[in-house]
């Protein structure tokens, strides 16, 4: 296992010794999330390659469009609600108050 946090994560064998059996193992997970995140973005770049070789007239847009920030609406919560859902799950998992 410390050859493969090495390999795979980066971290020197102090920072092996040093962490938990659980950690190491959030470690390695994170380190094959991260490879597999490049992979994904390698494919994008591939795709957007072929079809900016194939297509004339081609835009930034084309390719990629960036989501814009606070597309998303926001609920205003009141305190009376806050408290309401508050006693129901207090109620529902048998606390008391």
């Amino acid at each position: 296992m410390m050859r493969d946090c090495i390999r795979y994560a980066g971290i020197t064998p102090a920072d092996y010794w040093d962490m938990t059996y659980r950690e190491t193992l959030i470690t390695l997970e994170a380190a094959a999330e991260r490879r597999l995140d490049r992979y994904e973005d390698e494919a994008s770049f591939a795709i957007m390659k072929r079809v900016a070789d194939n297509k004339k007239n081609l835009k930034r847009d084309d390719l990629f469009k960036r989501p814009k920030q606070g597309n998303y609406e926001k609920k205003i919560v009141t305190l009376a609600e806050k408290r309401n859902e508050l006693d129901s799950l207090t109620a529902e998992l048998g606390w008391l108050q």
